[in-house]
């Protein structure tokens, strides 16, 4: 008797634990329910809440590394070198299927490369013709970087990359003047630099001579090397090899 009532028990049992069990309903608070939340959070019977709908995260500009062109720098491009100048947005590679770096290409820079302690603007263009406007516009075109290897005749090398698309930049260097800086009507001088080696710039210092104070000068910053760097000596652009000397 007692092994049938030990074996209805465990039969008793099993049916019990293999039965579905109801699952609880819990109701979602509301003004009139709070659960234990504070009655602010409530708003015509439902939760205030914005986690239904988050905003889409936009990472904050990196405007240190992405100066911001001015809207009118086009302008003053063409009213200072003519109308053969074009601000290089981005970096052309003269392949289709090639990307261009486009987050770390800079065109315009400002800084006091003379040290007359106005504002001075370095902008990247292209021109097929840099030489053509030098009389009409009173810029100089200037090759520091053949100049350094001996061979610095714009007139000779200032068309040598002009069919290469990744490498046919000019660098505008505007020297500024009064109050105005490198907006002036009529700046201190300006340049044309021709065949400068880079991916992107940037700005550095250099020291000119030993033990002489750090000057502003403009970082020529390559992918695949030490990169170099441009600076006024006070009477003209030099370049430097980075790798060779150091800056």
């Amino acid at each position: 008797m007692r092994f049938l009532y030990v074996v209805i028990f465990l039969s008793t049992m099993v049916l019990a634990q293999a039965a579905p069990q109801k699952p609880a309903t819990q109701t979602m608070p509301s003004k009139s329910d709070p659960q234990g939340y504070s009655p602010e959070m409530f708003e015509d019977g439902k939760v205030k809440s914005d986690l239904g709908h988050p905003p889409a995260y936009t990472p904050p500009p990196d405007a240190a590394s992405h100066p911001k062109v001015p809207e009118d720098l086009a302008a003053i491009v063409k009213a200072q070198f003519g109308p053969d100048f074009e601000i290089a947005l981005g970096k052309n590679t003269g392949f289709k299927y090639v990307k261009p770096a486009a987050d770390t290409w800079i065109s315009f820079l400002t800084a006091d490369l003379d040290g007359d302690g106005v504002e001075d603007a370095i902008i990247v263009a292209r021109s097929s013709k840099p030489m053509k406007g030098q009389t009409d516009f009173h810029y100089t075109v200037i090759d520091p970087y053949f100049t350094y290897y001996g061979y610095g005749d714009p007139k000779v090398t200032a068309t040598l990359n002009s069919e290469d698309p990744s490498s046919n930049f000019i660098v505008l260097i505007i020297h500024g003047a009064g109050a105005e800086g490198w907006r002036a009507a009529v700046p201190k001088s300006k340049f044309a630099v021709v065949n400068l080696p880079f991916d992107t710039l940037s700005i550095t210092h250099v020291a000119p001579k030993k033990k002489s104070a750090p000057i502003a000068a403009v970082s020529l910053d390559a992918t695949d090397a030490a990169g170099s760097v441009i600076y006024w000596d006070g009477k003209k652009y030099r370049w430097r090899d980075v790798g060779a000397g150091g800056i």
